[in-house]
């Protein structure tokens, strides 16, 4: 299927099965996260639990999925692309994370909402190279993947 570009609507308010989300591999201890970490701990509280829980005993890693299945109405894909909340997302984890996500079929199995990572200039990477990568890593799939311009 193709991948669909989304404008104007937030990565929350999706009806795809799955959602990407950056994360950090780190827990800083801090009292402000990267958008849109702060919005799925409202919308996935129990998920991102699940994620802190993993990150916490030092068991996520860069560039790897961490699946949230059968814990909210989604399946969540925590995806750490930055060592902590002060470093700039990762071109290369990004692309290994892409090919984790192909290798385990996950497009095969969901529709994914991705987010458009680098169209907020902080995030200090491409959005149309991210966008291709989405496309040819997940773009070959059975279920349409969205990529979220506002997210």
């Amino acid at each position: 299927m193709a991948v669909e570009v989304r404008k104007h609507l937030p990565l929350f308010l999706t009806d795809s099965d799955m959602v990407v989300i950056p994360v950090h591999v780190t827990n800083q201890r801090k009292s402000w996260d990267r958008y849109p970490i702060n919005e799925a701990k409202l919308e996935y509280p129990l998920a991102y639990c699940h994620y802190r829980r993993l990150q916490d005993a030092n068991l996520t890693e860069a560039g790897e999925p961490v699946l949230s299945i059968g814990i909210e109405s989604k399946v969540i894909c925590w995806l750490p692309l930055a060592r902590d909340v002060r470093r700039h997302y990762k071109m290369h984890w990004l692309i290994r994370g892409l090919r984790r996500m192909n290798e385990l079929g996950l497009h095969k199995k969901y529709s994914i909402a991705f987010p458009a990572i680098g169209v907020y200039e902080e995030d200090k990477i491409d959005p149309v190279i991210v966008y291709k990568s989405v496309k040819k890593y997940l773009g070959n799939g059975a279920f349409p993947v969205e990529f979220f311009i506002d997210f």
